[in-house]
């Protein structure tokens, strides 16, 4: 560590190099063999970062870096060793060995970084930070393995929503969740889709049944003796009962009874009786 402590710093950031990670982090993997203990590393990198280069020019992004870096140092200083890792991606070597004390460290950094606003050039921003978190020896076990696992868990956050720390080792889990909250609402909306297209088919089925003719028909079991067709197309099946001049009476019978109809002759357009009437 005394090395570390000799070696030259990043000028905007104060913090030490990336050339001194590799290093560092050998070290810290040959310290924790020794001990048997283990220790975790923090990728961190500035949500829309590019946008913000885009549109104010670099030396504004300067100023978001530095700004983030001062709120990195205030956060965790003093729980680690801070490297800027290349533009705006830092990690963060922590020395503690508990790896849920680290991950509940970087969450509260996620939510310092969002609540803090910056104040620059008469315009107040919010910025925030996603990360990935990677332990050794439970993710891997040397350094290349170590940082190729934090940046997979950055990414990770990066791509499911940003201003999140992701523990590498719960990606699998992570993701499950995800797919099984996007199959839960795929599942929802189909049921939605379906329901809705159901109402729309049945108005319309009504709708197109209101146009055709009327039809009675019995259950079976049961006898019609008449079957009278309306001019208006209508079609009734049943027993004449009664008839005069203007009318006849009509007995419908159903599985559960029966009913009377009285038709206007000027109405009627044919009646068949059944064979053997």
């Amino acid at each position: 560590m005394e090395e570390l402590r000799q070696a030259q710093k990043d000028f905007l950031t104060g913090f030490y190099t990336r050339e001194h990670l590799v290093s560092t982090l050998l070290q810290r993997i040959i310290d924790a063999n020794l001990h048997k203990e283990k220790f975790s590393i923090l990728l961190v990198d500035i949500d829309h970062f590019k946008k913000i280069n885009d549109k104010y020019g670099h030396l504004w992004g300067d100023e978001f870096l530095k700004f983030v870096a001062s709120t990195l140092r205030l956060c965790l200083e003093n729980k680690g060793v801070i490297f800027r890792y290349g533009g705006d991606e830092f990690v963060v070597l922590f020395s503690t060995p508990d790896s849920k004390e680290a991950y509940l460290l970087a969450r509260q950094f996620n939510l310092i970084m969002r609540n803090r606003p910056f104040l620059f050039n008469g315009h107040l921003f919010r910025l925030t930070i996603s990360c990935g978190l990677a332990t050794y020896p439970d993710d891997a076990k040397g350094a290349e393995g170590l940082l190729k696992l934090a940046d997979k868990a950055l990414y990770f956050s990066k791509r499911y929503g940003r201003n999140t720390t992701t523990r590498a080792g719960k990606i699998a889990i992570k993701k499950f969740k995800i797919i099984s909250v996007v199959f839960l609402e795929v599942l929802l909306l189909a049921a939605l889709v379906f329901s809705l297209n159901t109402y729309i088919f049945k108005g319309a089925l009504q709708k197109f049944l209101g146009r055709l003719p009327l039809r009675i028909i019995l259950p079976l079991g049961t006898e019609a003796e008449t079957a009278i067709t309306l001019k208006s197309g209508e079609l009734i099946y049943g027993r004449i009962i009664a008839e005069d001049d203007d009318k006849i009476v009509v007995e419908v019978s159903f599985s559960r009874g029966s009913c009377t109809m009285h038709i206007e002759r000027d109405l009627i357009g044919n009646i068949t009786h059944a064979e053997g009437n």
